[in-house]
């Protein structure tokens, strides 16, 4: 089953992270993720007004690697997060079934086993 991109809520990282994800987005985790420049003008201002507070080290660029991620999954066991339906904590549609339209409310949590 292919993995659909999902658009994390702005919240997640600080203005800094966002700003340098989109600094970068041609290779953007090993995908080029480019967009034109004025939409990407565009993306880039929504994220810095929408930008959470320092939400872990400066410079985080993974959402996985915050302390509220970790807070949030510390009940995840590791073999979950290597499991083949699974892979890492970026596939967030592995377990949110409904990731895609930016629920990750826990009662549809799915997790794989």
């Amino acid at each position: 089953m292919r993995q659909l991109p999902v658009a994390f809520p702005p919240a997640l990282l600080g203005a800094g992270s966002w700003r340098e994800i989109m600094q970068s987005l041609d290779r953007h985790f090993g995908v080029d993720a480019g967009v034109e420049a004025p939409a990407r003008a565009e993306i880039a201002a929504y994220l810095q007004r929408a930008a959470g507070l320092a939400r872990g080290p400066a410079g985080t660029l993974r959402i996985s690697e915050t302390a509220w991620f970790r807070r949030e999954h510390d009940e995840v066991p590791p073999r979950t997060w290597k499991a083949a339906a699974v892979k890492s904590a970026a596939n967030c549609g592995a377990c949110h079934p409904q990731a895609d339209r930016g629920d990750f409310s826990e009662r549809n949590i799915r997790i794989p086993r």
